[in-house]
């Protein structure tokens, strides 16, 4: 075997062994990386924020990060956090699922006004005296909670319940 021959095999096995050594690194980069939606990046631009998850788009203040998983969505921010979940229920309404819900799991759930945001039903309520929580039903059988505990987000929430669209058919 010549000595240019052998060379050339060496870089070979260098290079080798180098591209190996990077995908390990970045593969390792990525497995650590936290998954970001990657239309949460438009919250910056355009405070939409649309899963296609969980069918439905809100309009997010500046400030909230946004995180999703699975039929959740967490809005984090300063002043605390804002609950968007979807439910599926085979109750026929908003109240029927409020009212189960107050047998299977005896908590206090005070309704407080029922009203309808773009052709959605939208029932307000206040959990256990501390949780703001909106429940609204675009379509039967499909119920989303959008609750948040502080106080101070009342507002904002308020705001993510009139802008929620239901994408779904």
């Amino acid at each position: 075997m010549s000595k240019k021959s052998y060379g050339n095999k060496l870089v070979l096995v260098i290079f080798a062994f180098l591209l190996a050594g990077m995908y390990i690194v970045l593969f390792k980069q990525l497995a650590t990386l936290k998954y970001v939606n990657p239309s949460s990046s438009a919250i910056e631009r355009t405070n939409t924020y649309r899963s296609n998850i969980l069918e439905m788009s809100v309009t997010v203040s500046d400030g909230f990060e946004v995180e999703e998983s699975g039929n959740f969505i967490t809005l984090t921010s300063d002043e605390g956090t804002i609950h968007i979940d979807r439910i599926s229920t085979n109750e026929n309404s908003i109240r029927a699922y409020v009212q189960k819900l107050r047998e299977k799991n005896n908590i206090n759930v005070q309704e407080h006004k029922a009203q309808y945001f773009r052709n959605v039903e939208v029932l307000e309520t206040m959990i256990e005296d501390s949780d703001l929580t909106y429940f609204l039903s675009p379509k039967l059988g499909r119920i989303f909670s959008l609750s948040t505990t502080s106080p101070e987000l009342y507002d904002d929430l308020e705001k993510i319940v009139q802008s929620f669209e239901y994408l779904g058919e």
